[in-house]
C-alpha cells in the first residue's frame, strides 16, 4: 500500500509538473536566454518526469533489499544512456536536444521496464516486502553479521555511529 501511495504521489506531481511545462515551453524558452528551441525545454519537462519517477522506483527495490534487478536496472540505465547519448550527440549531430533524449530517454525505458515489473506489485496482486533490518543496528553492522554469522565479525562488535555520535566528542 505505501508503494502504491508513493509512486501514484510522485507520478501525479511530476505528471502534472511535465504538462504544465510542456504547454509552457514558449514562454520559458523565451526567459532562457541561451536556448531558442522549445523541445530543449520540452523534453527537459519529459525527461524531469521520468527520473522523477526513477528514483523511487529504485529506492523501493533497495528497501526490498531486491539486489538483482536493481543492478539490472541501474547498469542497464548507465549503458543505454551513454550509447543513445554519443549516438545522438557525436553521430547524429543533435547537440543539447541529443543529450537531453540521450540522458532522460534512458532514464524513461528503464522507468517503463520497472513499472511493467512492478504492476503487480502495484495493483497488489502481489506482496513484496521491504528487508527486514535490525532499526538498532547500522547496515553495516547488519551487513557484516548476515556474511559471517552473529558476534563473530570485529565489526559487529564495534559500536555503531548512533551511539559513538550520542556520546560525542570527549577531550582530555
Amino acid at each position: 500500500r505505501l508503494q502504491r501511495t508513493i509512486q501514484s504521489s510522485v507520478l501525479l506531481a511530476s505528471g502534472v509538473l511535465a504538462i504544465v511545462v510542456w504547454f509552457l515551453a514558449p514562454t520559458i524558452t523565451g526567459w532562457l536566454s541561451l536556448i531558442d528551441d522549445v523541445w530543449v525545454v520540452r523534453v527537459a519537462g519529459i525527461g524531469l518526469f521520468a527520473y522523477t519517477n526513477l528514483d523511487p522506483a529504485q529506492t523501493l527495490l533497495r528497501a526490498r533489499d531486491d539486489r538483482r534487478t536493481y543492478l539490472m536496472a541501474s547498469v542497464s540505465n548507465v549503458l543505454l544512456t551513454v550509447v543513445l547519448t554519443v549516438l545522438l550527440v557525436l553521430v547524429f549531430d543533435q547537440g543539447v536536444l541529443g543529450y537531453l533524449i540521450g540522458n532522460y530517454g534512458a532514464s524513461a525505458v528503464i522507468l517503463l521496464w520497472l513499472w511493467f515489473r512492478e504492476l503487480p506489485v502495484f495493483l497488489g496482486r502481489v506482496e513484496r516486502q521491504p528487508a527486514l533490518v535490525d532499526p538498532e543496528k547500522s547496515l553495516v553492522v547488519a551487513q557484516a553479521e548476515s556474511a559471517v554469522g552473529e558476534g563473530d565479525h570485529p565489526v559487529a562488535q564495534a559500536p555503531d555511529a548512533a551511539s559513538v555520535l550520542s556520546e560525542g566528542i570527549k577531550v582530555e
